[in-house]
Formats: structure tokens, sequence, C-alpha cells
């Protein structure tokens, strides 16, 4: 597998002997190495396609398999429903429907299994070409925008959202019961979304052991442990005793470090330590990766913040201090952040792809402006 953007390649491989799965990945020229235990046969979308195309099912025939995703290096569940048959562009096909992580798809397959053409979220059309067609007129320079494709409305407005301290927003969409409950800082209720930015850090209090000790250990794409990471968040704390402070030091040098720049691929601490560029995804998981590495127990979540009139997609972390989750945003430099940040998911880049499940199913409205 293989994802090429600009600012990084972001590559993976894998071999199994039945028992695991050994999986090689990463961006950049090193790679890390994921052991799976695995009690089936892996499969990946690439390959069940051509077992269900051969099978030439009838229509209403439903499948549900686990198939290994390398974006995010784990099985996901997958459901093919059979739709029936059509010819596109003088090729018989099989359309079917795919459903993965709340993403819906429709493929039309060859007698081989090769998608002939997909749509996808966003109005996305993928057709097969000749290599030279599909490369026809094509600037690889220039990025593909999908900000404002994938932007939740806001009907009303939000003066000074970098200075909201607290929010009230009306939520619809198929997608709203997504929203997750996180108290103290953010709960639904009743269709209500109530979001409170929590108390600043105090320095100096007695510190308290995070609730899962995963927080402090390397983790994909979170390589706390590479020696340049270990190397530069000493550099940073400079021998700081204090959580806080060395959590402030770390986000100060995240933010003024980075070049803000859009980014399409998975991105790995590591490789954004070496070019320090990216978008919120790379200030996220490398805020995440120093702050452990000092000793500060760190996460990352992603949801949607506001600005310019509506809200976007956005990551940024969750760092344990004084014995209570404080979320930092490096690339506005808050700790905590503003209240018009939304929290949908918790987990490293490989959790955010469940973002697009909403993208297109969730309005949000001030209570002045109503629904």
């Amino acid at each position: 597998f293989r994802l090429v953007s600009p600012a990084a390649t972001f590559t993976a491989s894998g071999t199994s002997d039945g028992r695991r799965l050994d999986v090689r990945y990463g961006s950049g020229e090193q790679q890390d190495t994921l052991v799976m235990p695995i009690d089936e046969p892996i499969q990946l979308a690439t390959t069940l396609r051509p077992r269900i195309a051969a099978a030439r099912p009838a229509p209403g025939t439903r499948y549900s398999h686990s198939v290994f995703s390398p974006l995010t290096l784990r099985s996901e569940p997958i459901t093919t429903v059979v739709e029936g048959r059509e010819t596109i562009d003088g090729t018989e096909t099989l359309r079917v429907a795919e459903e993965q992580q709340g993403l819906r798809a429709h493929v039309w397959l060859d007698d081989d299994g090769r998608a002939v053409r997909e749509e996808a979220m966003l109005g996305l059309v993928l057709r097969a070409e000749p290599h030279e067609t599909a490369l026809r007129g094509l600037n690889t320079d220039a990025p593909l925008e999908l900000t404002s494709a994938t932007r939740i409305p806001l009907r009303g407005t939000i003066l000074s959202p970098r200075r909201t301290a607290a929010l009230t927003l009306l939520v619809s969409g198929p997608a709203a019961p997504q929203i997750p409950d996180d108290p103290p800082r953010q709960r639904m209720d009743a269709g209500e979304l109530h979001i409170v930015r929590e108390p600043a850090p105090v320095p100096d209090v007695p510190r308290e052991p995070p609730p899962d000790g995963r927080y402090v250990l390397p983790s994909p794409f979170i390589e706390s442990d590479d020696p340049a990471i270990v190397s530069r968040a000493r550099a940073i704390v400079d021998g700081e005793p204090d959580p806080v402070r060395r959590a402030e030091r770390i986000l100060g040098w995240v933010e003024t470090s980075m070049t803000q720049e859009p980014s399409a691929t998975v991105p790995s601490a590591r490789e954004v330590l070496r070019v320090l560029r990216g978008d919120c995804n790379e200030h996220a998981v490398l805020l995440t990766a120093l702050a452990r590495a000092a000793g500060v127990p760190a996460r990352m979540v992603a949801g949607a913040v506001y600005q310019d009139g509506a809200f976007y997609y956005h990551a940024w972390s969750e760092l344990w201090l004084g014995g209570r989750w404080v979320s930092a945003d490096a690339v506005f430099r808050q700790m905590p952040v503003d209240a018009t940040h939304v929290k949908l998911v918790e987990g490293g880049p490989e959790r955010h792809l469940g973002l697009a499940a909403v993208v297109g199913r969730l309005f949000f409205a001030t209570p002045e402006a109503g629904t």
C-alpha cells in the first residue's frame, strides 16, 4: 500500500503465516513494525471484491467480512450488499454497496472484481481509465480542495471564537447521535450540545497517574520512544520538573517551530519532527509524542472547530495534568482550548478516518438562530 502526498509518502506492507500478521509501515525512510495475532485469513478490500464478483451473486445478497486497512492498521468490519447488474461504458458490471466505519460507497465491479466506477462520499466519483488518460492535464502540485465540502455549516454567528469560554449549539442531522459526551467539558442534552472551556491546569499540583498506562507509551504514528523525539523533548523541557510547565514549553515550541500547510497523508510524529510542517494533524501528533517523551501522558482527539463562519475538521491533543485531561491545541497555542472545539473521536491518526461518517450528516445552529 502506498499513499503519496507533497508532504510525505506513507507505505505499508505485510506478510502472514496464518497465525499472525507482520506489517511494516511508516512515512519517510524509517519504518515501524506491527505484529497482530489473527484467527482468520487476512482480507483486503482489493482481494474481497474479486471473490464476490466470481460468485455472481443475486441482487439482495449480503456479505459481512473483516478487512485489514493499511491506513488504520487494524481489521475493520465491512458489509457488502449486491444491488444488481449494469452496463458501464460497454462493460457488464456488478453493482454493490459497501459500508465501512459508517461510510457508504457504491461500486461497479467487472467480472474479475476490478472497480470500473466508484461513487464515494462528498459526491466523489472514481472511474477506471487508461494510465495516459488519467494523467492527462493533471497538476500534481494543485491540492484537492475538500475543506469547504467537509465543513459543518452553522446557522448563526460566534463572535471571538478563540476567546469563547462557553457555547451551546443546537444539533441536527443523522450523525447527531455520534457526538460523544465528554464531561465536564462537553455534554449532549436533548439535541443541545453544551461545551465549557475547562479550567487551566495549575503548576505544582501533586501528580496522579493516568487512568490508562498506554498514554505514556509509543503507539502507531506516535513514536514517543524515537531517539530524535526523546532528544528534542529533553531539550525543550530543559530539566523542568513540573508537568504543567513542561507541557506549556512543548506546546509553545510546536506552535512556533511548525510551518502550517495543508497535508493529505497519515502523519507520523517522527517524520513531522524531521520536516516541521503540516496541518492540525501534524501539530497534534507531534505535540502528543513530545509530551509522552517528556513524561506527560497524552492522547490525540479530533472533531471540528469554528472558524470563518463554519465548523471545520480539526485535530488537537489532551494532556493528563493535575489528575485530569486538559485539552491542548498547538495550532492556536491554547491550553485549554476554546469552547468552539467539538470533540468527535478519541485516538491517533488511525481513528480519524471515522470522522468522514459525519460529513454532510451534521448541522449546527446557535440558540439565537434556531434550527
